[in-house]
């Protein structure tokens, strides 16, 4: 296992990407709440609200453990009895809110197909592809183990698995014993979630953003079960801050094909009165010691180095929807089809008539 800055891991995935020629890329993402933050509080806020309205309730005690994942599951149940109550909990963080920086970023590297065109995430929210739409780019979704069939791990389209669910039913995994089920590898049904991560791990090394990991859930497990063998490229696993890489150097065990790639180191007291401090490791509504690498900024640096175009709705946003609108709307219908109630053809025009005249 190795320890490297941000600088190393960009070179050393754009030359594994390269030298693959045209193929598919060897790699995938592996993306966590990290990428949907602070629009989305992270698992240890939201055990902290979960636990505030626990008590207010009467209800009490503590965590079998002090693991995060234990922590969050307990605090969570207790909270919200209710899978239904617990699914609503999660619509009313992430319903109707912005899409996050760091998932316009992905989108963007996502739309290009030359970094990766997979990602697996434990996040509940619809970010991801609610920017990919903005974008225009089609993909498909698995949030649900009874559609894991869908993910075709060769394909060259882009998809997205939620391997936890989505906030739209409550059917997700937020307590630990759900968590934990999505590992389970029955026969029952040819593919299921743990049996596809399998397959997407034993074809694809991982780029990890924005996950801290927790020891127990599908993703994790895959991960170890995979790492009992060699990888074919390095994982390369990005951290928020220098500390993180202290349990995965216990998870993981010095194996070779590990690099943890991490903040550069914290600069002394005297040399920190000359040396200004670097945006790319300020945080946003949170004071953080020491150096960080945010989701946001190790997309930022993976877009830079992997995509060649600004996506066609920040470059000429007008002519974009103009041809979204074009698509979109069926060609004119026959003379019994009936009028165009909704004056359609009168917005795509209207629309075009401000391309033509300043949005060219």
């Amino acid at each position: 296992m190795r320890k490297i800055d941000l600088r190393t891991a960009i070179s050393e995935i754009r030359q594994a990407r390269e030298g693959t020629g045209d193929e598919k890329s060897p790699f995938f993402i592996i993306a966590g709440a990290g990428i949907s933050a602070p629009i989305v509080p992270l698992a240890s806020k939201i055990a902290q609200d979960c636990k505030e309205r626990a008590i207010k309730q009467g209800r009490t005690g503590d965590p079998h453990s002090n693991s995060p994942m234990e922590v969050y599951s307990y605090w969570f149940g207790q909270a919200f009895p209710q899978k239904i109550q617990r699914t609503r909990y999660l619509q009313e963080l992430i319903l109707s809110k912005p899409i996050s920086h760091a998932n316009f970023r992905l989108a963007h590297l996502l739309s290009e197909k030359r970094l990766a065109t997979l990602v697996v995430t434990t996040n509940f929210d619809d970010f991801l592809s609610r920017a990919l739409s903005l974008f225009g780019q089609a993909y498909t979704v698995c949030d649900h183990p009874d559609t894991a069939e869908r993910v075709d791990t060769e394909s060259s389209e882009i998809q997205i698995v939620h391997v936890h669910g989505n906030y739209w039913f409550y059917n997700g995994c937020n307590l630990s014993g759900e968590i934990e089920a999505r590992t389970e590898d029955t026969r029952e049904r040819s593919v299921t979630m743990m049996s596809r991560l399998d397959d997407i791990f034993s074809r694809h090394s991982p780029i990890v953003i924005g996950y801290a990991g927790w020891e127990h859930d599908v993703i994790m497990t895959a991960l170890k079960r995979r790492l009992k063998s060699s990888l074919p490229n390095n994982l390369y696993w990005f951290c928020y801050r220098r500390s993180d890489s202290d349990p995965l150097m216990s998870f993981f065990q010095d194996h070779d094909d590990v690099c943890l790639v991490l903040p550069d180191a914290p600069v002394s007291p005297s040399s920190a009165k000359t040396k200004p401090v670097s945006k790319a490791n300020a945080t946003s509504g949170s004071i953080t010691p020491g150096p960080v690498l945010s989701a946001k900024f190790v997309l930022d640096q993976l877009v830079a180095h992997f995509t060649q175009k600004a996506p066609a709705l920040t470059e000429d946003p007008i002519g974009f929807f103009a041809g979204q609108l074009a698509d979109c709307f069926p060609p004119d219908p026959p003379d019994d089809a009936g009028e165009d109630i909704y004056r359609l053809r009168d917005v795509i025009d209207k629309v075009k008539q401000v391309w033509e005249i300043g949005g060219k």
